[in-house]
């Protein structure tokens, strides 16, 4: 839980931060602000984040963190064009392209509602 919120996307301070330059008045937002900047950046008008999910440095990359309306249609857009995969499948491509809290249970709850 990122200071009370369930989603990165619902922390108005750290975009704010991010997307206006806008510096928090408390200092102790501002240093959690800081901190959490350092692995979230605006790209345009699109959050990104700083993943590794295979642990090798050399694969340290930045990928989109998409509005939470767009999740379930990106979890099942991907399950079909891939081909009805199993989750560890359908997680491996999705963390591929995209990143957000609580990605691998909608794609656990995608698989489980697929009839094929």
């Amino acid at each position: 839980m990122l200071n009370g919120y369930k989603d990165i996307v619902q922390d108005l301070a750290l975009l704010d931060f991010l997307f206006r330059h806008r510096v928090p008045d408390d200092e102790a937002e501002y240093q959690r602000v800081q901190r959490l900047a350092g692995t979230y950046r605006a790209r345009g008008e699109e959050l990104e984040t700083l993943v590794n999910p295979y642990a090798c440095a050399e694969l340290y990359r930045w990928v989109p963190v998409p509005p939470v309306c767009m999740r379930p249609q990106i979890v099942k857009d991907m399950h079909e064009a891939l081909g009805h995969v199993a989750k560890p499948k359908l997680e491996e491509s999705l963390l591929a392209r995209w990143w957000w809290p609580a990605l691998r249970l909608e794609a656990r709850q995608e698989v489980a509602r697929c009839p094929m």
